[in-house]
């Protein structure tokens, strides 16, 4: 999992499940509101990955999308975030 803060909002991205499946989880919390709200799925389900808001998009980077193989990621994928609102 990752995560980033963009518009007082922090956005977590990806992740593990306990069963060891990778995931496309996109999360908005508002920390004054005190709610999560699920956003639509990134394009590809990874974990490993590291993120970055630059404007008004969050950018994943790299990532694993397999427990096994060691099957890594060179691209990045964007979310624009305004889209969501």
């Amino acid at each position: 999992m990752t995560c980033s803060e963009l518009d007082d909002s922090i956005y977590l991205i990806g992740a593990r499940s306990a069963n060891s499946t990778e995931n496309d989880d996109l999360l908005r919390f508002d920390p004054v509101a005190e709610l999560w709200t699920q956003l639509p799925d990134m394009p590809t389900a990874r974990w490993q990955t590291a993120s970055a808001a630059i404007g008004n998009d969050i950018y994943v980077f790299g990532g694993n999308n397999s427990y096994c193989c060691n099957n890594w990621f060179h691209q990045e994928e964007g979310h624009h975030v305004q889209a969501d609102e």
